[in-house]
């Protein structure tokens, strides 16, 4: 089963996950024997709380705003309150560990929400105050003052406006990533469209001309056509066709010669021809022989098809009625159920005709 990668917000909510387990350790570590009745009762109190936080997380997948605000209290509470300790370290320990796991957790969950930056602020000023009366009980030690004061703000700053980025990139790559879906969809619908109208035009339409009036054929030809349409329709519709290209050709070759068309055909090497290159192949040389049997005359026409090394080539010629082709237009038979179709696979078509000299049509497509 695939899953869903992981977003920028579940990355940074492991973030502030890491902070929780870290609160803990510390916290426990300042509660242990040494430590007066109200340090203890803090530090079990700071433990308790990430230890809730890290539950809701694993609960919940994100990281709420409510365990930024506790944890504003607690460690501002922790920075006011005069607290003896065993070792003075220990103290300043928790208290740095608390503000850093609320600049984490606010930074990267929240960025520079209200709620968030107020209580940060509140933490850091209840800092402040905490490493200045420190300083003065203490003007020995060597604590900069300055320096601590400023690292929790500065770094909440930094991580939040990295958080920021990260989602406007992580927004922006959404979006390219659904430009693309639409893009993939409207070419896949395109694809579609361009394969109905090439079967309506290569089956149905051609009979429906031949019906009008615009070939001369008779009844018996416009029956056989007919037949032959329905049954690539048919094949179209359950998704089934030829097994290979000797097949296919040797199955068109039958239907045109019933519609009253003189053709015949060659093969050469080509029995093992199959896939979708090969039934591409044969819709092209299908259109080539609808096109003598409409414009040729009476025409005598032959069909090669031959495998290389290299490619594989199905050649029709005819002797009939031929055409300029510097002047013709192609219509859809030739640009789209010939040449495009080909494109599609690699292949590519040669058109050489004069009038009063015939007409010779190859198809050749890459062997793979």
């Amino acid at each position: 089963m695939n899953r869903p990668p992981v977003g920028v917000d579940g990355l940074l909510t492991g973030a502030a996950a890491s902070t929780r387990l870290s609160n803990i350790a510390v916290a426990i570590l300042a509660s242990m024997p040494g430590s007066f009745g109200v340090a203890r009762a803090c530090s079990l109190a700071s433990a308790g709380l990430s230890a809730a936080g890290l539950i809701d997380i694993v609960r919940t997948r994100r990281f709420g705003r409510r365990w930024i605000v506790a944890d504003a209290a607690l460690a501002a509470t922790t920075n006011l309150v005069p607290l003896r300790w065993a070792t003075a370290d220990s103290l300043r320990t928790l208290r740095y560990d608390q503000m850093m796991a609320l600049v984490v957790a606010a930074a990267a969950t929240a960025d520079f929400a209200p709620v968030a930056v107020s209580a940060v602020l509140s933490a850091c000023m209840s800092w402040v105050w905490h490493l200045a009366s420190d300083h003065r009980r203490r003007p020995e030690s060597r604590v900069p003052v300055v320096a601590a004061s400023l690292e929790p703000a500065l770094t909440y700053v930094a991580i939040a406006l990295a958080a920021r980025r990260l989602r406007a990139m992580e927004a922006e790559l959404d979006a390219l990533r659904e430009n693309a879906r639409r893009d993939a969809e409207a070419a896949a619908i395109e694809v579609e469209r361009e394969r109905q109208h090439r079967l309506l035009h290569d089956t149905a339409l051609q009979t429906l001309e031949a019906v009008a009036g615009d070939w001369s054929t008779d009844d018996g030809a416009l029956r056989a056509l007919a037949a032959a349409d329905a049954a690539q329709l048919r094949r179209a519709l359950e998704g089934s066709t030829a097994d290979d290209l000797e097949s296919a050709l040797v199955e068109i070759i039958d239907t045109y010669r019933r519609a009253g068309l003189d053709v015949t055909l060659h093969l050469h090497g080509v029995s093992d021809w199959t896939g979708t290159t090969a039934t591409e192949l044969a819709a092209a040389a299908r259109e080539a022989l609808v096109n003598v049997l409409k414009h040729a005359g009476p025409a005598k026409t032959t069909v090669t098809a031959e495998a290389s090394a290299d490619e594989v080539t199905v050649t029709v010629a005819d002797d009939g009625a031929g055409f300029d082709i510097t002047t013709s237009t192609p219509g859809f038979g030739i640009e789209h159920s010939i040449r495009r179709r080909l494109a599609e696979v690699d292949g590519h078509s040669e058109i050489d005709s004069a009038p009063g000299r015939g007409t010779t049509v190859r198809l050749r497509v890459p062997r793979r």
